[in-house]
């Protein structure tokens, strides 16, 4: 499977989720919103990604790789589907 053939899965995804497409045939207000969304969905990932490892230097537990792998797929959904809303195919981005 190709990187093009992933971000095409996302597309299909976001559309099914949204009901529409998500990309630069929206309309500003739209995009706008869809890109915060997606901005502040992946952020949150990133922030769970962080509470997966063990970087409190005053209090000791244990890093959970398996969730530090679900994290990076969800942040990669994310940033993908930011992508779309700004018109960048993956084309543009293997470019």
């Amino acid at each position: 499977m190709s990187f093009h053939d992933i971000y095409e899965m996302q597309r299909s995804l976001n559309t099914r989720t949204v009901g529409k497409p998500v990309d630069d045939s929206m309309t500003e207000e739209e995009r706008l919103q869809w890109m915060l969304n997606y901005n502040l969905a992946q952020q949150q990932e990133q922030a769970e990604l962080v509470d997966s490892l063990d970087w409190k230097w005053w209090k000791h537990g244990e890093n959970d790789w398996k969730n530090v792998h679900i994290e990076l797929i969800d942040e990669l959904h994310f940033w993908m589907s930011k992508c779309q809303v700004a018109g960048l195919a993956s084309e543009d981005i293997i470019a």
